[in-house]
């Protein structure tokens, strides 16, 4: 929406909606340009109490509210209880998310609503979070202010049979990104490299841009606060697009993954021939092979200059044995970390440690990371321990690769966590600011990897409670957990028996929508007080969560050992990664997984 005074300010407006949940009248729809306060929405409430309604009578008090937020209902239930008006928290109102679907739909129609990244088939949560790490580093480096509109990129990645062509977008308009053509000739039609055929229609590109709201998906702007992924800069979204005569689509995953590797290679490309005077330095009849890591693992990306004269573009050669795309190496998202370092992404001056030897050892760290080869991750990692015996992450890697043992490697993530304390000092530990901000500081993912690791361990050898005091201490020096340490916890919580600490865990995180959270309430549920209108209608929010999940856990579909790495909210990969981790539960508790085999057929 947009500001009447300014129409050049957008907003995501908030809304109040009050329903009469008998008969499913909306009694008020008001829209707020900012989250209003619980005294503002009180105000709203008894207005509309005391405001008659068409009949000229005054609408009788409510015994019961019902509120979708639980701080709001803790907020507002003094005062209206006081009024004698009863408060219950509700959070999964079928009517209301029906009717909030319909307003939106009739804001933002679906002909000209833009999909989100994830509703591509094979695009994972996990997938755009690389990517929009990559287009961090691409956008802080500023290639347009090095490379010019006028030059075309000749980009191939790993497994690609013929190049991409792209040109730097930002040094002579105002929007910056890359765009994309996947044939020469679209190339020239597109760039206005040659004539272009007066009947031919709209051609097809492909673009990546920074945009500001309202020109992203609104989906993609959702993900982006419910998964925190990593942005540029504040309200600057990468967003990319596919056009054709068609209308406006999402890049397919394979595409994505191209991205990602171009936007990591491009800020290399420059790094290396970058001079006072620009990219004078670089062989422009040459090709740069670089080394990137990605969501899929390692690419080799290719990266010349397109040559107006002669027309023909560089022979690349034939040194790729990937044959495609999904055959990649693994790679290891920690060596990510040291990408943005070397960009001085996050910000090195500012290291609380002050401690250069510490600094050394963690960027060797990160080219262990980076190393597909075991024994060389081994010597790198104990190469970092000679230059300091305070670099946590060598401990880690040593924990994870060299030790045999459960025992050695809790021992070597013990001293990992003594490490990183010691590196980040004990004052850092004592600073009320950065308690809760953990792991946006860079500095302190050493040390939270080790006591993750630590806690690991711990729980193998049976020391549940000492584990779950770890896992507690992760989530409170870093509530916005992206560690994922939440479902960790909630499994050890569960076989602990410990049904009230699994509530509580719920209850903190109860914007969560993952089948971790949807099952396990049905499970609890179930636990608790076998059949039960409450249970019927938490497995109806299960099957919608993920439909496959009962199968696996009935032995309907076998559970492959092969999991795949990436999941997908929804699907069958899923399915068979909560199944493989929540199995046993289930079999410990029979009469729930026959009510399971006897409902879940009619939702």
């Amino acid at each position: 929406m947009q500001h009447e005074k300014n129409d050049d300010e957008y907003y995501r407006p908030w809304s109040l909606l009050v329903i009469h949940s008998p008969s499913g009248s909306i009694l008020l729809l008001k829209f707020f340009s900012k989250q209003p306060t619980p005294k503002e929405l009180l105000e709203c409430l008894f207005d509309l109490i005391r405001t008659p309604i068409d009949s000229g009578k005054k609408m009788p008090p409510p015994k019961e509210i019902h509120f979708a937020d639980r701080h709001l209902a803790d907020s507002l239930s003094p005062t209206l209880l006081v009024n004698h008006i009863a408060v219950k928290h509700k959070p999964n109102h079928r009517l209301v998310a029906n009717i909030f679907r319909e307003i939106t739909q009739e804001i933002n129609p679906k002909e000209t609503r833009v999909p989100g990244l994830l509703s591509q088939p094979k695009v994972t949560k996990k997938m755009v979070a690389m990517l929009f790490k990559a287009a961090c580093i691409f956008y802080h480096s500023r290639p347009w202010d090095i490379i010019d509109e006028e030059s075309l990129l000749v980009i191939r990645i790993s497994g690609q049979p013929a190049p991409y062509y792209a040109n730097v977008r930002g040094s002579q308009s105002a929007e910056y990104g890359l765009a994309v053509y996947t044939s020469l000739k679209q190339a020239k039609e597109c760039f206005s490299m040659s004539k272009v055929n007066k009947t031919d229609k709209f051609k097809e590109y492909h673009l990546f841009s920074f945009s500001f709201p309202p020109y992203v998906s609104f989906d993609d702007l959702d993900a982006v606060e419910k998964y925190g992924w990593e942005l540029p800069s504040p309200n600057i979204y990468p967003s990319p697009f596919f056009f054709n005569p068609k209308g406006v689509k999402r890049p397919s995953a394979d595409m994505l993954v191209w991205y990602e590797a171009a936007l990591r290679a491009i800020p290399l490309f420059i790094s290396r021939y970058k001079s006072q005077n620009g990219l004078t330095d670089v062989p422009r009849e040459g090709i740069s092979e670089l080394e990137v890591e990605t969501s899929r693992g390692t690419q080799i990306v290719q990266i010349s200059f397109f040559l107006a004269d002669p027309p023909d573009f560089p022979i690349f050669e034939d040194q790729i044995t990937d044959e495609n795309l999904t055959d990649q190496i693994s790679f290891d998202r920690r060596g990510m970390e040291g990408d943005l370092a070397k960009l001085d992404f996050f910000g090195w001056d500012e290291d609380p440690s002050e401690n250069s030897a510490v600094r050394e050892a963690q960027f060797i760290m990160y080219d262990a990371w980076d190393n597909p080869d075991v024994k060389t991750r081994i010597r790198l990692a104990k190469k970092a321990l000679k230059v300091s015996l305070d670099c946590a992450d060598a401990y880690v890697l040593l924990a994870e690769e060299e030790a045999r043992t459960v025992q050695k490697s809790k021992a070597l993530f013990q001293q990992g966590v003594e490490a990183g304390r010691r590196a980040l000092g004990e004052d850092f530990f004592k600073d009320e600011e950065n308690i809760g901000y953990f792991w946006g500081i860079l500095e302190t993912r050493p040390y939270m990897r080790a006591l993750v690791g630590l806690a690991n361990s711990l729980w193998q050898m049976g020391n549940e409670g000492q584990a779950v005091l770890h896992y507690r201490e992760l989530l409170r020096l870093n509530p916005g957990d992206n560690q994922g340490i939440r479902f960790i916890l909630l499994e050890l919580l569960i076989e602990m028996n410990h049904l009230e600490d699994v509530r509580v865990l719920m209850d903190d995180y109860p914007d969560i929508d993952s089948v971790d959270w949807s099952y396990t309430a049905l499970l609890m549920e179930l636990w608790e007080n076998g059949d039960s209108v409450r249970a019927h209608s938490l497995l109806e929010s299960a099957i919608e969560a993920n439909e496959h999940i009962p199968a696996y856990l009935l032995g309907i579909k076998l559970i492959s050992d092969l999991r795949s790495p990436y999941i997908t909210f929804g699907v069958e990969d899923e399915a068979v990664d909560y199944a493989a981790r929540h199995i046993r539960f289930w079999k410990k508790r029979k009469k729930a997984l026959k009510w399971l085999k006897d409902n879940q057929a009619k939702n």
